[in-house]
């Protein structure tokens, strides 16, 4: 039987691949100037502040399974993917000398 440490290290390693390939592999996805970047990335923040709230009223209501898969992993998942939007906002402007 895995440690719950192992599988949250291994659900959350899962959602940071799945949202770097979404952002590399989908680049029309989501939105593609600086301010919407930061929009998405200021919300990722908000959600992950709210993120242990959430967590502890899936584990009362449908256990642990169902905190990790409806609420953590989801947060986790848009997080990331909204890092790699504002990095590759980033990068886009640097590389055009909009800086």
């Amino acid at each position: 039987m895995l440690a719950p440490a192992a599988i949250s290290l291994g659900s959350g390693a899962a959602c940071a691949v799945l949202a770097f390939w979404l952002a590399a592999f989908r680049p029309g996805l989501g939105p593609q100037s600086l301010r919407g970047c930061l929009a998405a990335t200021a919300g990722a923040f908000g959600l992950l502040v709210f993120i242990g709230p959430a967590m502890e009223v899936a584990l009362h209501f449908g256990g642990a399974p169902v905190a990790l898969l409806g609420v953590a992993d989801p947060i986790l998942a848009f997080s990331f993917w909204s890092g790699a939007l504002l990095i590759r906002s980033f990068v886009g402007r640097a590389a055009h000398g909009n800086t």
